[in-house]
């Protein structure tokens, strides 16, 4: 999903929703988890964004699936393509992760 013109806060908020939406008009089983990079702060060309949302992917998918990860800080950027697959680097187990994730409970 590509949003424009949207902060961090607005990517988390609508990304949240879609879950949400997934997760209730599907069977509860299935769960989404999204990565979040955000232009020009944690990348400066569509490559690199690319590669800091799907690194974020995989944090969420580690981080227990049905989440929302976005790195805090440029830095969090993986450094290399190894990086997207899991593999742990120092900088990942030290920088901190805004990781959220929706009760499992229907919306009332």
């Amino acid at each position: 999903m590509l949003l424009t013109d949207t902060d961090g806060e607005s990517s988390i908020s609508a990304t949240e929703r879609t879950r949400r939406d997934i997760r209730e008009s599907t069977d509860s089983r299935i769960t989404t988890s999204a990565g979040i990079a955000l232009w020009p702060e944690h990348a400066k060309d569509l490559t690199g964004l690319l590669r800091v949302a799907d690194g974020a992917l995989y944090k969420a998918k580690r981080s227990g699936r049905d989440r929302t990860c976005i790195p805090v800080t440029p830095t969090e950027a993986p450094a290399s393509p190894d990086d997207q697959i899991g593999q742990r680097t120092d900088r990942e187990r030290t920088d901190a992760v805004l990781s959220t994730s929706t009760p499992t409970t229907p919306a009332s």
